[in-house]
This record gives C-alpha cells, structure tokens and sequence, in this order.
C-alpha cells in the first residue's frame, strides 16, 4: 500500500504538515521516491543558525541530489514584476490578461529560482522539487489560497513538481497545493504510531479514515533508512 498514484506520478504539488518537522520532511521525501522525474533539495534553513534534526539525515538520503540552502528566509520572497519598468515595454498594451497573467505569475517567483529553475526540467523530464521547513517563509506570502495556488501553478508551468513539508499549525492556503496530508502523532511518539491524514478543501475535519504512517511502504522504508542514522525520531 502507498500514496495514490495521482500524488506521485503527476505534476500536481503536495504538501505534508504537522507538528514535527522531521516526520513531515520524511514523509514529504517519500512521495519523491519513484516519483515523475529527478530529485532537487530546496533547504529552508534556520534563519537563527541552528541545525535541524532532519538535516543530516536528509543530507544523507538525498546525498546524490542538487541542494540549494537558504541564507535567510527573504530568499525566497516573492518578486514585484510590476514595479519593474522595464517590463512594460516588452508587454503590449492591449496584450490579453491571459497572455500576461501567467508571465507576471512567473516574474512573481523567487530569485532563488532562477538558479534552481536553471536544471534541464522540461515536459518529457519534469523535476521534482523538495522543499522542507516552508514555515519558514510563511510570513513573506499572505494567506491567500488563490494567490498561493498562483505561484504553484507557475512551477507548475516549468515542468516542475513540489513537494514541501510544513511544520507547525495548517493554514488556509494549504489547499492550494494538489494535494494535503495531516500528521497526527499517536500516543506513543514513536514513528510507527503516526497517523496521515489527506484533507480536501471544504471536507469536515476528522481523524476517521487516517492511515498509519507504517502502512505506507514508501513511508516505511524511509523510516527504516533514517533509522540506520540516528536514534528513533524523539516525540514531539
């Protein structure tokens, strides 16, 4: 048993959030095991300079895989195309919005980007992009679902798949990822006793229905290799 194929072989954007960040980033790295194309790591760093539990563990199962780390958070802020001059001479005036919509939904994207947008992704070789610790940017986007949903469907756009893992409280612009999965601790806090849980826009929330994380074989084998590194994963 594993995720749905939808969720792995499409270029539809996944999200993983919870209260402990190295259980959502494994499971997040899960989906990207035999998934549509080749491994990119975006590292969300601490912007206090501390070190993750997650990240030598990650260093090592995506050891092979392009890394790009943050130095601070606004790395990853959005771009304001519209206040660049320049662009309006490229645009015509009575261009159609949806010509010039999705170019200023791209512009929008990260600086960062340029650079990790510059891998040979393309619609027969779509990247799979991982991105672990997004909390750590959430205050440079406002929640809103469809301005997030933009910004998705740009690198969606590029041919690039993302698979991010959120820890702390869901906001409300989750949904605008194609799909959203809960972590739920189980009484124990060891691994094997999580819950995920996917959630869809408007559903009631509830716990019935939820998987066991050590249902999952990608899950469980990435629990496995993590635990060769380090100790079982600490309750959170």
């Amino acid at each position: 048993m594993d995720f749905a194929e939808e969720v792995r072989s499409s270029l539809d954007s996944v999200l993983f959030w919870g209260p402990d960040r190295t259980m959502a980033a494994l499971c997040a790295l899960a989906v990207t095991r035999h998934s549509v194309g080749p491994l990119t790591w975006l590292d969300i760093r601490d912007p206090a300079g501390g070190t993750d539990d997650c990240q030598p563990i990650l260093e090592r199962l995506v050891a092979n895989a392009p890394r790009f780390s943050t130095r601070t958070a606004t790395d990853l802020a959005p771009v304001d195309p519209e206040s660049n001059p320049a662009l309006w001479t490229v645009i015509r005036h009575d261009e159609p919005s949806a010509t010039v919509a999705p170019l200023l939904d791209f512009l929008r994207l990260p600086r960062m980007f340029e650079s990790i947008l510059e891998g040979p992704a393309s619609p027969a070789a779509p990247m799979v992009l991982l991105s672990t610790n997004v909390d750590r940017i959430v205050h440079l986007y406002p929640e809103d679902t469809e301005m997030t949903r933009r910004f998705h469907r740009a690198t969606k756009d590029q041919s690039v798949k993302l698979v991010a893992s959120f820890c702390g409280p869901g906001r409300n612009d989750r949904f605008a990822f194609g799909h959203v999965f809960r972590l739920v601790p189980g009484g124990s806090g060891t691994p094997d006793a999580w819950t995920i849980l996917e959630e869809k826009e408007g559903a009631p929330e509830s716990r019935r229905g939820g998987i066991p994380v050590d249902r999952l074989d990608s899950v469980r084998s990435i629990l496995a290799e993590s635990r060769s590194f380090r100790d079982p994963l600490r309750p959170p």
